[in-house]
């Protein structure tokens, strides 16, 4: 679905395909820019990650993705003071409470902890805060008020830039100046930056300067600031579910640690089913950059491409998006936790569900926010047994007839990585295999082409990337994987559950005819072992010879797989040359199958540069950094779905052993 819409200023276009959300997000990024964005943002966030591009946003992410990193390998013991202030703020005798204005002050109180190392103390604001934490407090409150106001009135901005909000980014500045300079002097004091430090010592090591600093550490906090859970106590029989879940992997403990939440898939799901309703970021909007199309919209039945130029806007909306009943089905603006269990539901829904944004610009924070959320609800679910509406609050029990309030809330970042795993062919070498022979650059390892925001998931999930007979030995190991079900190895099961997609360059698929086979690898075994070392009649081919039936055999036992995989068949597009001869090493049938649910792609290179990238022009690149990003985007949701299913099937598998056993 696309509308357009043009009332002043430039044409803009509402899009709502996921189709079309994922171009310009992900597979045409560089198309589109934010126009006139840092105008909006600039008196109060300056030159921070959310209003840079180009080379200076590419910066700023990297620097501001290891401090994330490094979050992501601490305990929770940064979110229990702040829980425990803001369980302190409820009555302890029962009555009424409004928990949203409490959540918006924990995540202003846990990431100020987390970036100046000194939290604001929001939630004690009432109590013994300092005075100069309230007004921070509630200047931050007026100026992020302010840049909402600025956003909706974009192009037309400026015309909002009153003296109350002035003031409050100028005082939210000095706070932030003042703490940067207090910071500084007693590092001098203490000694050098050390791993254990802040978020702002570490920051400071990298930055030009106090204002640089200032500008990253606001925009990291608008990020913070409202992204939090919506507890819903309007849905009984979804809390008494949640809280038995946490009963039974929290026992008599109080704070939950990162592997005990990891063990809570129902709390996952609600969470992804709040955040699906009520998404942090409810609108978004880009400019393209250039004149570029989108694939769908057009037409009289929307299925073709549309047009659209050069400084004209594309809008998008997680909320409209959410509730589209051709996506999420005709419960579609119902709370139901359940949907998320099915089979390849986070696959099914692709980019239809992007709360943290998605592509270059996923959210850095992701894995810090959800960790606070799981924190939090965990704790409320434990200290209070019972929630319930107040009386006379209307329970119609339909979603978005409750009244909102929508503010402004920017999404930054992920965290734990997703695992790209390369495997060479016959006698190849794991750089060589993938490294240029003209530029000798080794694309895997070059963060001019392979983004570091391939960073999106839990788990470990992985991807693999297969050249030649590369791909056979993958096929082979998985299968393998897959049957290892016994305790004392269910462990070597993960290695498939864990795995979301592979890509296949030039890997010889075909075994029925052996003949093919036979020539197939020939040519492989002459191309990769030198000619001094190898004879056509060698004992390796005759090995090979003898083998072919193995190698069917390794097929027929991959394909059972295929359905809960993503697949990508390249194949080479010029011939090799073979020292005697010229030919394709493996050819379009054998490297590229035609099965359903598989992606499929030539390549303009021959059978030893299908894999090797020398910049972002070279063939098929763009192809593969698309599909790596697609995937590194999806595989978190479905592993850790899948995760959560094998592990109850695991326990179920012991269970009835050990009765065998008894009986």
């Amino acid at each position: 679905m696309l509308s357009q819409f043009l009332l002043f200023g430039p044409r803009a276009f509402h899009i709502l395909d996921p189709q079309n959300l994922e171009v310009v997000l992900s597979a045409r990024f560089d198309d589109y820019g934010f126009g006139v964005r840092h105008g909006v943002f600039a008196p109060l966030l300056g030159h921070g990650i959310f209003t840079q591009e180009g080379p200076a946003w590419k910066r700023s992410r990297e620097l501001l993705r290891k401090q994330f990193v490094r979050t992501q390998y601490q305990n929770l013991d940064h979110f229990r003071e702040h829980v425990d202030n803001l369980l302190a703020c409820l009555p302890t005798s029962g009555g009424v409470v409004d928990l949203q204005p409490l959540f918006f002050k924990l995540t202003l109180d846990t990431t100020t902890a987390l970036l100046l190392g000194r939290s604001v103390q929001s939630l004690k604001a009432d109590n013994d805060a300092d005075e100069t934490n309230k007004v921070f407090a509630r200047n931050w409150d007026i100026a992020q008020g302010g840049l909402a106001k600025r956003f909706r009135l974009a192009p037309w901005h400026f015309f909002y830039n009153t003296i109350e909000f002035r003031r409050a980014c100028n005082s939210v500045h000095r706070f932030v100046d003042n703490y940067i300079e207090q910071r500084q002097e007693e590092k001098r004091i203490d000694g050098a930056v050390t791993d254990s430090d802040s978020f702002v010592d570490q920051l400071a090591q990298e930055s030009e300067s106090l204002t640089s600093l200032r500008h990253q550490l606001l925009n990291i906090l608008l990020a913070g600031r409202d992204t939090t859970a919506r507890l819903l106590v309007r849905h009984e029989k979804v809390m008494q579910r949640l809280q038995n879940e946490v009963k039974s992997v929290m026992g008599s403990a109080v704070h939950p640690s990162r592997e005990q939440i990891r063990k809570m898939p129902f709390l996952t799901i609600v969470l992804k089913e709040s955040l699906r309703l009520f998404p942090p970021v409810p609108l978004n909007n880009r400019t393209a950059t250039r004149t570029t199309i989108l694939p769908r919209g057009g037409g009289p039945d929307g299925s073709a491409p549309v047009l659209v130029r050069r400084g004209e806007l594309v809008v998008f909306s997680q909320y409209v998006n959410s509730r589209r009943k051709n996506i999420y089905g005709l419960d579609a603006n119902d709370f139901r936790p359940e949907r998320w269990e099915k089979d390849g539901a986070s696959t099914e829904y692709g980019w239809a569900f992007f709360p943290f944004n998605g592509g270059p610009r996923a959210c850095l924070g992701q894995d810090f926010a959800m960790m606070e959320v799981s924190y939090t609800v965990v704790r409320l679910l434990q200290a209070i047994p019972r929630m319930d509406l107040p009386k006379g609050e209307p329970d119609n029990g339909l979603v978005g007839t409750e009244r909102q309030r929508l503010t402004l809330v920017l999404s930054s970042a992920d965290g734990c990585r997703i695992e790209l795993v390369a495997v060479h062919g016959l006698n190849g070498d794991a750089l060589k295999t993938w490294t240029s022979d003209k530029g000798n650059i080794c694309w895997l390892s070059d963060d001019t082409l392979l983004p570091r925001y391939l960073e999106a998931a839990t788990n470990r999930p992985i991807i693999f990337l297969c050249h030649s007979l590369g791909g056979i030995v993958v096929k082979r190991a998985l299968a393998y994987s897959k049957s290892r079900t016994a305790a004392k190895i269910a462990h070597l099961h993960n290695i498939f559950t864990c795995t979301y997609g592979i890509l296949f360059f030039g890997t010889p698929h075909h075994g029925s005819c052996k003949a093919d086979m036979l020539s197939t690898l020939q040519k492989v075994v002459s191309l990769a072992v030198p000619r001094k070392v190898l004879q056509t009649d060698s004992n390796l081919v005759r090995a090979l010879k003898e083998d072919s039936e193995i190698l069917q055999e390794i097929t027929d036992h991959f394909v059972p797989l295929m359905k809960d995989l993503r697949i990508f068949f390249f194949w080479e597009q010029e011939r090799t040359d073979l020292k005697y001869t010229k030919d394709y090493v493996v050819n379009e049938a054998s490297a590229a199958p035609s099965l359903d649910d598989t992606e499929r792609a030539g390549i303009a290179a021959d059978h030893r540069n299908i894999c090797k990238f020398e910049s972002k022009d070279s063939p098929g690149f763009r192809t593969v950094i698309a599909a790596l990003r697609r995937y590194s985007e999806k595989a978190p949701g479905a592993v850790e779905t899948r995760l959560a299913r094998v592990d109850k099937a695991m326990r179920e598998q012991r269970l009835c052993e050990a009765q065998e056993i008894l009986h």
